[in-house]
Order: structure tokens, then sequence, then C-alpha cells
């Protein structure tokens, strides 16, 4: 009997905490990068692949069909393309000379403006927004220098690296890792992403995880949680 009355009071409280208002005390904004505020910009993508293959260093690896495999099967198995680069490169370093290459084209991407307006208007009301990416640190510190405005709307970020073991998502231990370092367990966690896997992998770990399509979609979607402060 006391334990059918603890229960029934605990759902309650549960139910209460998490049908209460969003608000930036409680809530807190993540969002990809790639895919979501940004769209790749394949005019500049072809720009910036030309102006890498002056040096014919690059394709030395691709030379070698043997090393062309091993490099896809790890492919297979890392999220971050600059972990990926970096392990092969251990035993080919021939390999390093496109790390920057692969920054530079993840870099060419323009940004969704109106998705940013909205990400301001909330950075004004105080919340807090965080990047939840796969990119690792070399192609952010390259993304701050190329657009030093965008990435400063973002109060932190948490991507791959060697700190975290280069976790990546959508690994549930990269969310758990998230929340832990940031402090977020007790947060309501609105999340964007444009991978299914990811946003599966979020809900489990009970983000509030919404699937990008389109802007219209996910104003849609913000204003079902925000209905006070978005506005179409």
């Amino acid at each position: 009997m006391f334990k059918r009355v603890f229960l029934s009071i605990f759902f309650a409280f549960s139910a209460n905490l998490y049908s209460a208002p969003l608000l930036p005390e409680n809530t807190v904004i993540a969002v990809d990068l790639h895919g979501v505020v940004l769209n790749m910009n394949f005019l500049e993508v072809a720009k910036t692949a030309m102006s890498h293959c002056k040096d014919y260093r690059i394709f030395k690896p691709l030379l070698n069909p043997i090393r062309f495999i091993q490099f896809l099967k790890l492919a297979l198995k890392t999220q971050t393309i600059e972990k990926l680069i970096e392990d092969t490169g251990v035993e080919y370093p021939n390999i390093l000379h496109i790390k920057k290459m692969v920054s530079d084209i993840q870099n060419c991407q323009n940004v969704n403006k109106e998705l940013v307006q909205i990400l301001e208007k909330l950075k004004s009301l105080n919340y807090k927004i965080y990047i939840l990416s796969n990119i690792g640190p070399k192609t952010l510190q390259d993304l701050r220098h190329k657009k030093p405005d965008f990435v400063n709307l973002f109060d932190d970020h948490f991507i791959p690296c060697q700190e975290n073991n280069y976790l990546s998502k959508p690994d549930s231990a990269y969310y758990i890792t998230f929340k832990d370092k940031f402090n977020l367990h007790d947060k309501r966690i609105i999340f964007l992403d444009d991978r299914h896997k990811n946003v599966k992998a979020a809900l489990q770990e009970n983000f509030d995880a919404i699937l990008f399509q389109n802007n219209d979609q996910i104003l849609s979607e913000l204003n079902k949680l925000l209905p006070s402060i978005i506005k179409q």
C-alpha cells in the first residue's frame, strides 16, 4: 500500500516537472551544426578542393589499393573525420596531408539565417545554447576563425576530442557525458539534429530531441515547446 502511494506521488511530481514551462532556468538548447544551422555550399567546396589539388601529396594515400581499402574500413567505424585521419596517419603519415583539406571542405558552409535568428532570440532571453556536433577540434577552430560571429552565438560546445576519448553521436555515452560536463541532469534539453539515429539516441537519454527537416517544420516543433517565445 505504502509503495503504491509513494509511486503515485513520485510520478505525479515527475509529470508536473516535465510539464513545467520551459524557461531559461530549467531549459537549454543544443543543436547540431551541419545540416541544421549550416548548409553545404557546393560551389565553395569545388573551389576549395581544386585549390588543395595543387598539392600532389594528398593523392599518395589513394594510389595504394590496400591502404585505401584499410582507410575505408576504418572510416565505417569512425564518426569523426579528424580522428579517422589521425588514426590512419599513425601508420600512413602521408594521409595527414589531407587533414587541412578535409577541415576546409567541412567549413564550406552557408549559415541558416532563419534558424540563427531564432537562436539569437532565445539567447537574448537568457537561454543557454550549445553546439552538439561530431566535428573535430580543428574543424571547429577553423570555423571560429572563418565565422566568428556565428560561433560566438553559442555558450559552449561538446564535440569528439581527446578529453572525452572521442565520444561521438549516436553513442549514448556522448549524451550522458555532455550532461555531466555542463551539469544538465536537472534541465530540459531541446536538441535539434538532422539524423534519425542521433535523435533516437538522444530521446533515449531524455532529451527533447527533434529531427530537423526544414525551417518551417522545426519552427512548428519549437512552437509546441516554446509557444510564448517562438513566433513564425
